[in-house]
């Protein structure tokens, strides 16, 4: 199969839900190809908030020591090969259409019902041992004890942040929930965790696993503040020089706080300030409007804003509105999205008056009026939300990517 034809494979298994959480099919699936998450060292690193950006620096890090070093993070925003990369860069169409194709007839002729997520995370494990990676840098899709990269067995594992997340499947109280993310400690593994981590129920848990336990305490000013005292944590356990951490926590992956200046056109052409990111949570959001704030001190926000279904809604408009003076609500086109009518509602239930908010026909529509508004108005334009919206609004704003004909994030466990 060709590679557009096996993410339409992909698409189509992604579409039909997923009905387990547990790790049978992903045991019996890394057996049937030979335990390649046996072949490649790893770190693994789960969390609430942080695991993206603490995956991605833990990588560069890795690889300005001179590592080959395979990064797998979800979910993608534009293009699926953006999950499995080696050394920063994506997989190929011919490697990943190489290994799907194996992956797809193992499981049809098998008789093994995988979910996407699943096929996505042997896909990485058989790329990095075919590719011999020194190591690799693996995150969580949702959870940890039950999440299919958990059959690793790490050289380190991190737990970035724990809030309020997924409870349907994680559980309604923190404690329950860092009992989930502490399934990735595995037995005599040393364990880092952040300071926003119910520590008495990950110490239970790692004494019982007889793993060390190292924390990051403190206050921090900012989410990346935070990330980089976890990151320079984990990379002194792996012997890493201060240069390259240094190095390593100065990147950071698409959409997490990042500034986008728009091509052509003049100074008066332009926003105050044009920012994206993937906050979606309570938590998230916070902490963005915190770091939006040392950015551009008393400027006005004006944020692009699109959620999935399965958030907190009610917390996350209380934070928007609090610290934004318009908004306007878009949605996905995703099976998660959370419609926008029902997010304006939330927004008029909460007193926001109705000439604040803006809700047009399409995602394009809504960052065209919005920029247009922010520039006359010099006003700092915020789009955070859903993952799913950054695909399209990066397109808007004349980012050229990869994008695929597919949306690949769906209802699968890594989706946000």
């Amino acid at each position: 199969m060709t590679y557009a034809t096996l993410l339409e494979t992909l698409y189509a298994i992604n579409i039909e839900g997923h009905t387990k959480y547990n790790l049978d099919t992903m045991l019996k699936l890394c057996a049937l190809f030979e335990s390649p998450e046996k072949k490649i060292p790893t770190v693994h690193v789960a969390g609430t908030n942080g695991k993206g950006s603490v995956t991605t620096k833990i990588a560069k890090s890795l690889e300005l020591s001179g590592l080959k070093v395979g990064l797998f993070t979800s979910p993608h925003i534009s293009c699926f090969r953006e999950r499995i990369r080696i050394n920063g860069e994506m997989i190929s169409e011919a490697a990943a259409e190489k290994h799907l194709s194996k992956i797809l007839t193992g499981i049809k002729e098998h008789g093994i019902k995988a979910s996407f997520f699943e096929i996505t995370t042997l896909l990485s494990f058989c790329y990095y041992a075919e590719e011999k990676v020194d190591i690799a840098v693996i995150e969580t899709g949702l959870g940890g004890r039950l999440d299919a990269t958990n059959v690793i067995t790490p050289l380190l594992s991190v737990i970035t942040s724990i809030s309020l997340e997924h409870t349907t499947i994680l559980g309604n109280t923190l404690a329950e929930i860092a009992v989930e993310k502490a399934g990735i400690i595995k037995l005599g593994i040393p364990v880092v965790i952040g300071s926003n981590v119910p520590f008495n129920e990950i110490r239970a848990i790692a004494e019982e696993k007889k793993a060390p336990l190292y924390t990051v305490q403190g206050v921090f000013p900012t989410y990346n503040d935070e990330n980089n005292a976890i990151v320079k944590k984990a990379l002194e356990l792996l012997y890493v020089s201060d240069e390259n951490i240094l190095g390593g926590c100065s990147v950071m992956p698409p959409c997490r706080l990042e500034k986008v200046i728009l091509k052509g056109g003049s100074k008066e052409d332009q926003p105050l300030g044009i920012i994206l990111d993937v906050a979606h949570n309570p938590d998230g959001l916070k902490n963005l409007f915190v770091a939006v704030e040392r950015l551009y001190p008393g400027a006005k926000l004006r944020i692009v804003c699109g959620l999935s279904e399965n958030k907190e809604i009610p917390a996350c408009v209380s934070l928007l509105k609090e610290n934004g003076s318009y908004f306007h609500l878009v949605q996905a086109n995703n099976s998660r999205a959370l419609d926008k009518d029902i997010l304006q509602e939330e927004f008029l239930n909460q007193n926001v008056a109705e000439d604040r908010i803006f809700v047009a026909s399409t995602i394009e529509q809504s960052l065209d009026k919005a920029l247009e508004m922010a520039v006359r108005h010099q006003e700092v334009l915020v789009v955070c939300g859903s993952f799913y919206i950054m695909s399209e609004v990066r397109a808007n704003f004349g980012i050229v990517e990869p994008r695929d004909i597919f949306d690949l994030n769906g209802w699968s466990l890594d989706a946000v």
